[in-house]
């Protein structure tokens, strides 16, 4: 498996939406709740249980947008471990929402004083309706110019 650098110079979107609360039934001695295995604690013979735990996760763009009408417009761009923040990319080629960067040949893009403005009015007219339902699901959903990079 490899890893791959990606580089985004253009529009994006910063959404900041709660974190996910999922309760789910672990197998534990409730005395000591880091016994999981087995059929009885080793610590104080008392039997396993099922009980619940609440597990914290982050939002991601696919939880924000299940449906597959969403799947492919934006993609998320891995840059933060911040808890209640998503960053997002427009995911078509040939959009005027990014700079286009190739990994295979030196390139030179000059970036103009015009460009935030630009791009990100380019952005929210091509990913309008995406950012409608994202702002319905979300608590802030704000429009960026700048420069991302992740791995994936």
């Amino acid at each position: 498996m490899s890893s791959e650098l990606n580089i985004h110079v253009g529009a994006y979107v910063e959404i900041t939406a709660e974190p996910i609360y999922e309760i789910e039934k672990v197998l534990m001695c409730t005395m000591h709740r880091d016994v999981k295995t087995g059929v009885y604690c080793p610590k104080c013979g008392s039997k396993l249980q099922l009980v619940p735990v609440t597990e914290v996760r982050q939002p991601s763009l696919y939880t924000l947008l299940p449906e597959d009408e969403y799947t492919d417009r934006l993609s998320e761009a891995e840059v933060s471990d911040d808890l209640d923040v998503v960053y997002a990319v427009g995911n078509w080629n040939g959009d005027e929402t990014k700079l286009e960067i190739s990994r295979y040949v030196a390139t030179l893009n000059e970036i103009t004083p015009d460009m935030p403005a630009r791009f990100i009015a380019a952005f929210n007219a091509e990913y309008a309706d995406v950012l409608a339902v994202l702002r319905e699901r979300a608590t802030s959903v704000e429009m960026k110019f700048g420069v991302l990079t992740w791995w994936s």
